[in-house]
């Protein structure tokens, strides 16, 4: 009997199997998250020869926890397994999408010109979709705009307010819309016109231009047969001009929206070209102390002296002498003559000084002699001499008023006729006054005092 019940025991043990593993708790630490965050998953298994946790993070074998941190809502299957068999439980991870955000936008520039191109920039995050507004609406569509981009250009051709919107994932609440203006600035339309279109050779004209926007103006001169110059004018809005052939005339402008050019317009040149100058001798007052006289003039060069009229003890003489104009001179350069070029003791190119009479000393001397073409003094010859003190560090100084006897020559003017220059008069008394520039004076250094004026002839070029 012993011997029957432990055979059936025997036989009971071989055929029992080992039960399937036990999965005591599979949960989900945090049961949602946002997008881009992370939380873990915890398990007990009671039995498991082999752990596995589908999706994403595969074999956990040996492990009670895993870190997951799905981009959506995901349900994870944990899978124990033994020789018995397997057993699995679920869990779900739900996933929140994050809200998106504007935390900038604006332009660049902020102003321009109409037409011009400006880039809109802006920092977003999570967004789904972006939509561009414009106030006004613009004449053509505003461009299509992709949920990852990060600027567009636009080109407004009025002041514009521009507004971005941006769209986040369902559920969530968008980001408040921003908005930026950009100011557009008109681009000046400049109309160019001339008193007159045709001159006589050496006369002038002026031109005159309008803008329909304040701006500053560049007048640009291209004669048919020179060099383009080009005179900065600030914001006048007419010039006058002396061309010495046919020349092209435009106006370039700068305005708030930008550059632009006006039309050309062009001045023809008519009449012969001067080759030589001719001096008529001045009838001297009872105030002149010095007048000007011709010496001689030959290639087109005319040298005039300054001569002493009386006996005279003087220190400075200064002579302004404005140029080329029908009444007290052109004030916008000479178009007749030049002065000549510097020649062997000149105390300046194109003056010649008479140091035992007028000394005016070196390093360097008390005298000079310019024509300007431009500026505040252009078209006026100004000549002035001193005797130069003496004095420490003073080269060649003296120390009193020379005395000059009646015929001396004090000093020698040179000018010379410009090539192309038209006939007509350089200067002439009949049309010289004070109140246009021309000025004389013969003075005593030591003193101060006028002794007397300097008398002028008529010089003309033909």
């Amino acid at each position: 009997m012993k011997r029957l019940i432990l055979a059936a025991f025997v036989f009971a043990g071989c055929g029992a199997s080992t039960p399937a593993p036990q999965i005591v708790s599979f949960v989900v630490r945090q049961p949602s998250i946002l997008a881009g965050g992370s939380t873990f998953v915890q398990f007990q298994v009671i039995g498991a020869e082999s752990l596995r946790i589908d999706p994403d993070l595969g074999d956990v074998t040996g492990r009670s926890t895993a870190v997951v941190g799905p981009a959506l809502t995901t349900t994870y299957t944990l899978t124990a397994t033994n020789k018995g068999g397997s057993t699995s439980a679920k869990a779900t991870l739900i996933v929140n999408p994050q809200s998106a955000t504007l935390s900038s936008f604006f332009a660049d520039p902020d102003s321009a010109g109409a037409g011009s191109p400006v880039t809109l920039r802006w920092n977003a995050t999570n967004a789904v979709a972006l939509t561009l507004l414009a106030e006004p609406a613009p004449t053509t569509p505003l461009p299509h705009l992709g949920a990852t981009d990060t600027q567009v250009v636009v080109r407004p051709q009025v002041s514009t307010r521009y507004t971005l919107v941006v769209g986040g994932a369902a559920g969530t609440l968008p980001p408040a819309t921003r908005s930026t203006v950009v100011a557009v600035a008109a681009i000046p339309t400049v109309i160019l016109s001339a008193d007159a279109t045709s001159v006589a050779r050496g006369a002038s004209t002026t031109l005159r231009w309008a803008s329909n926007v304040r701006a500053t103006y560049t007048l640009v001169a291209t004669p048919h047969d020179g060099l383009v110059t080009k005179m900065a004018l600030g914001t006048l809005t007419s010039s006058r001009v002396r061309p010495l052939g046919d020349t092209d005339y435009a106006v370039e402008a700068l305005g708030p929206g930008g550059p632009s050019t006006s039309n050309a317009t062009t001045v023809s040149v008519t009449g012969p070209i001067a080759a030589a100058l001719a001096y008529v001798a001045p009838a001297p007052g009872t105030g002149d102390a010095v007048a000007l006289q011709l010496r001689s003039t030959a290639a087109g060069v005319a040298t005039l002296d300054l001569v002493a009229l009386k006996p005279i003890a003087a220190g400075a003489l200064a002579l302004e002498l404005p140029l080329d104009g029908a009444a007290a001179g052109s004030r916008d350069g000479s178009t007749r003559v030049v002065l000549d070029a510097a020649a062997s003791g000149d105390a300046a190119p194109g003056l010649g000084v008479n140091a035992s009479v007028l000394d005016p000393g070196s390093s360097p001397a008390a005298a000079v002699a310019a024509l300007s073409g431009s500026g505040p003094s252009a078209g006026v010859l100004l000549v002035a001499i001193a005797q130069k003190p003496s004095c420490a560090g003073c080269a060649g100084g003296v120390g009193a008023d020379r005395a000059i006897d009646t015929g001396t020559v004090i000093a020698t003017i040179r000018l010379k006729v410009v090539a192309a220059a038209g006939a007509g008069p350089v200067f002439d008394p009949a049309a010289l006054d004070a109140a246009h520039g021309f000025r004389t004076a013969v003075r005593s250094g030591t003193t101060g005092a006028t002794l007397g004026t300097i008398a002028v002839g008529a010089l003309s070029a033909n």
